[in-house]
């Protein structure tokens, strides 16, 4: 089931994020506002990232309701929700955002509140032709509310394709083939609820085409094989010659010496 859209109805807290990992590689945030340490308090989702191979890599997580039943995950790439009913049911991923082209993130500013999430990130990374030149961009995230969690989904399939080698040791190994499994059904739930809804977001999007370059064989072909009774949207993706018109984000680039 996709995540209904609630809005807050107490308004959004400010995290503070001064000296936020100083004693902490991962602190976690509730909904009074305060800091815990996530190592010893109980958590939906501790390591979202398996292809990291540092243990104690930084991140930072919230719950976004008083039951702690939906927690917000940021690690170095990547920005998750994940939701448990409760503590003997599994998790269950909602949303994933990816930094392009495999670069990192740093917290700028957080704020949470019931069901909700504010995020600002500072972004960076480094052209694949030139590993010299590198792109910084500002991301501002507000989730549920203005995000695409169905482009942001197939390009976090993308992403973790090229993770697939980085991933060491048989639990890690797990973790992230739940993690792609998690991703997929995002996609899947939407195609069989709202096809009308993929096929738009294809069109402007080009998501196929993440889904491609993931090498998400299966899901490509339930796509393309899949047929609609309404004439109207009767394939889900339609191959087309040129892409929709991409606005440049404002961006910095640095030429390292």
């Amino acid at each position: 089931m996709l995540f209904p859209v609630i809005k807050s109805k107490k308004g959004l807290i400010a995290l503070s994020l001064q000296d936020l990992h100083d004693s902490l590689y991962h602190a976690l945030f509730c909904q009074d506002g305060k800091r815990y340490d996530a190592e010893s308090s109980p958590i939906i989702m501790s390591d979202g990232e398996p292809w990291v191979h540092n243990k104690k890599y930084i991140r930072t997580s919230a719950f976004l309701d008083d039951d702690k039943t939906i927690q917000l995950f940021i690690g170095k790439t990547t920005v998750q929700v994940w939701y448990r009913k409760s503590t003997n049911s599994k998790e269950q991923l909602k949303y994933i955002w990816v930094v392009p082209n495999n670069g990192t993130l740093l917290v700028k500013s957080l704020e949470i509140g019931q069901g909700e999430f504010k995020v600002t990130l500072f972004t960076r990374y480094f052209y694949e032709e030139d590993d010299d030149v590198s792109v910084e961009n500002i991301v501002n995230i507000q989730w549920p509310l203005k995000v695409n969690a169905i482009n942001g989904a197939c390009s976090a399939l993308w992403h973790l394709h090229y993770k697939r080698n980085d991933v060491t040791g048989p639990q890690k190994q797990q973790k992230y083939e739940n993690l792609v499994c998690e991703i997929e059904i995002i996609v899947e739930q939407l195609i069989k609820k709202r096809p009308d809804i993929w096929r738009l977001i294809d069109i402007r999007h080009n998501v196929m085409a993440s889904l491609i370059y993931g090498h998400r064989i299966r899901l490509v072909q339930q796509i393309l094989k899949k047929k609609e009774s309404d004439s109207f949207i009767k394939y889900l993706h339609i191959p087309r010659l040129y892409e929709w018109p991409k606005k440049n984000p404002k961006q910095v680039i640095w030429k390292l010496q």
